[in-house]
């Protein structure tokens, strides 16, 4: 259980240090929903919902190129969620 524990932490960490980075979005809270899924609320109100049972790598890329892609920064606002659950998808809801 440790090293779950430490897997988890290891992977907020990284989220947090790519979101900052890439798309300068801060996170305000994590929470772990269901012992597989982990939801992150932005300093911007609106969730990115990760799965902990694939790469947080993949996820990652997917959250980057939806951001780049699809979802302009003015439009962010508007965002209820990104969902990153499905393998090689991204899906995202307005409010």
């Amino acid at each position: 259980e440790q090293v779950t524990e430490e897997s988890f932490l290891k992977n907020m960490l990284y989220i947090r240090d790519v979101l900052k980075e890439v798309s300068h979005l801060g996170i305000s809270a994590v929470v772990l929903k269901d012992p597989d899924e982990v939801i992150a609320q932005t300093l911007e109100n609106w969730n990115i919902i990760f799965v902990d049972s694939r790469p947080i790598q993949d996820q990652v890329v997917a959250l980057r190129e939806i951001l780049k892609l699809q979802i302009p920064a003015e439009k962010r606002k508007q965002l209820d969620y990104i969902d990153l659950r499905v393998e090689e998808r991204a899906y995202y809801k307005y409010r």
